[in-house]
């Protein structure tokens, strides 16, 4: 019960109850609340990754306008890759692979 007199007492402190009041208020009922603060750390992390992302996507990409413009070889192979493209008097087979989804008859 002592304990419980000395907290009584310190809660009747205008300084603590204004000290309790403020935190309330800012954790919950100000404009820009606790909730708000970790929803937009939240939207600030996928922007990071994101903007990680595509700053390796750009130097990937610069990378292969480089080898383009200077190699005759990565021509020929971007062309085989992305646009089928063959020599005279050659075959050229495309393999597909199957996906494995399972028919539920």
């Amino acid at each position: 019960m002592k304990w419980l007199k000395k907290i009584i007492s310190v809660l009747k402190n205008p300084q603590v109850i204004l000290i309790v009041f403020f935190i309330v208020w800012m954790l919950f009922f100000d404009e820009k609340n606790a909730f708000f603060q970790i929803e937009n750390y939240q939207i600030l992390k996928n922007i990071n990754a994101s903007k990680q992302y595509y700053k390796t996507e750009t130097e990937k990409n610069f990378k292969l306008i480089y080898d383009l413009e200077n190699n005759p070889q990565a021509i020929e192979k971007y062309a085989r890759e992305h646009y089928f493209m063959h020599k005279p008097n050659e075959d050229v087979y495309l393999i597909h692979k199957e996906s494995s989804v399972e028919n539920n008859e």
